[in-house]
């Protein structure tokens, strides 16, 4: 190969690596699966403003939680979303008004890939099975003479899908401070070590739970003694190890059922809206 010919080619990839970076900083990184047929709406979009209303330094809205900027509340729905567990912000690609203004929020180009790579994950109330999980949509305020948002282009990460499992575990007492051995659990990808407290008094007792690994596929758990199910208390918190108080004895016929989903994909939702009037 001569001078020439080497020098072409080390433009060329030049301009090939050029391509690719530059895509990379506005191209979604997660390499989950896209949920196509799912269907995202508008259900609020709340105009937090108020923060350029005052002089700065005048009044500190960040203790009230208040943001200055549009918040869009998306909600979807679809088969593959049936089941979330987990869900992210909505990730903004393009967010213009009626002014023609961007409506974008602007990431440090250090922070951008990392966010972009690994997007901070909710946990869902899984308790109102019925309604379609929302996320929000975080975006810059607009002009006062703006009306509607043009088009809002993005994505929303979630962790959803999967099927539910219920996992039996008798004889309590001689799985206190230990791992529950459940193929369940293994193919769950969460590891949970349990163990009683008994201090408050001979009748009843409260277990504790420490889990390890995806913990977000523990749905539910139910306590039973025989086929009558047990009253449970509300410490279910987020201190490690977690304590339920259990209304009951804990014996050899005291059965523990967690109600776990297994094979869960992350997925990315995207949603392409126009014409969203401004409040």
């Amino acid at each position: 190969m001569n001078r020439r010919a080497v020098v072409e080619l080390a433009i060329l990839s030049m301009l090939i690596c050029g391509v690719v970076r530059a895509e990379s900083a506005t191209m979604p990184r997660d390499t989950a699966t896209r949920a196509n047929d799912v269907k995202v709406s508008v259900e609020a979009v709340f105009d937090t403003r108020a923060a350029d209303l005052f002089p700065p330094g005048q009044v500190d809205l960040k203790n009230w939680g208040t943001r200055s900027g549009l918040a869009v509340d998306l909600q979807f729905q679809g088969e593959a979303v049936k089941n979330v567990s987990e869900i992210g912000p909505a990730m903004v690609f393009e967010a213009t008004d009626d002014l023609n203004e961007s409506l974008v929020k602007e990431r440090s180009p250090a922070t951008r890939p990392a966010s972009e790579a690994k997007p901070q994950m909710y946990p869902v109330d899984t308790g109102d099975a019925a309604r379609p999980p929302t996320t929000f949509a975080r975006l810059r305020s607009p002009g006062r003479r703006a009306t509607k948002i043009v088009r809002l282009r993005g994505e929303i990460p979630v962790i959803a899908g999967g099927e539910r499992k219920t996992v039996e575990i008798t004889d309590l007492p001689s799985r206190f401070g230990k791992f529950l051995d459940d193929p369940t659990l293994t193919q769950a990808g969460v590891k949970v070590w349990i163990d009683a407290h008994k201090d408050r008094g001979a009748k009843f007792a409260d277990l504790l739970f420490k889990f390890s690994g995806n913990e977000s596929a523990i749905r539910d758990f139910k306590v039973f003694e025989g086929n009558e199910e047990v009253p449970t208390g509300s410490g279910y918190g987020t201190h490690d190890p977690k304590i339920i108080s259990v209304e009951h004895a804990i014996t050899k016929q005291t059965v523990l059922r967690l109600f776990a989903v297994v094979n869960e994909k992350r997925l990315t939702v995207p949603f392409d809206l126009s014409d969203i009037p401004l409040p």
